[in-house]
């Protein structure tokens, strides 16, 4: 998997403008996609669009990410490394984790979604809901 991740993960596959530290966003990329609850709470961060995250290890420095939303843009820092990427980028960039690193289910799996993580005109369509959101992957 971390063959495929670093062949991906290229200025060209994040597009305009060019990321200088590409190296940093590797190696970050490999701890968010070990760390699916890390990424769920920095997914939920940027999409409930709070200013900031941040997440302090109990061994290393601090990773933070802050969301400039008027210039959409994020700075990824931890440490003395960061990277600017523009919404446009960060996105693929999570979606990249999310698709190399996340478990894949077999077909027919019932699965509860999050409702958190929907938009809200989805949100509010379901509402009544007691059950929980169920579907089956097909």
């Amino acid at each position: 998997m971390k063959d495929i991740w670093n062949e991906t993960l290229t200025n060209h596959y994040l597009g305009d403008p060019e990321v200088t530290n590409l190296h940093f966003l590797n190696l970050l990329g490999v701890t968010l996609g070990n760390q699916p609850i890390l990424l769920k709470n920095l997914y939920l961060s940027y999409i409930k669009e709070e200013k900031s995250f941040a997440h302090k290890p109990m061994i290393g420095a601090m990773l933070s990410f802050d969301f400039e939303y008027t210039d959409r843009k994020v700075c990824i820092s931890r440490g003395e490394e960061s990277v600017l990427l523009s919404f446009s980028q960060f996105q693929k960039y999570i979606g990249l984790i999310d698709l190399l690193f996340s478990e894949v289910y077999p077909i027919g799996t019932v699965v509860e979604l999050d409702e958190t993580l929907l938009p809200k005109e989805t949100q509010e369509l379901y509402s009544q809901v007691d059950e929980g959101l169920l579907v089956t992957i097909h």
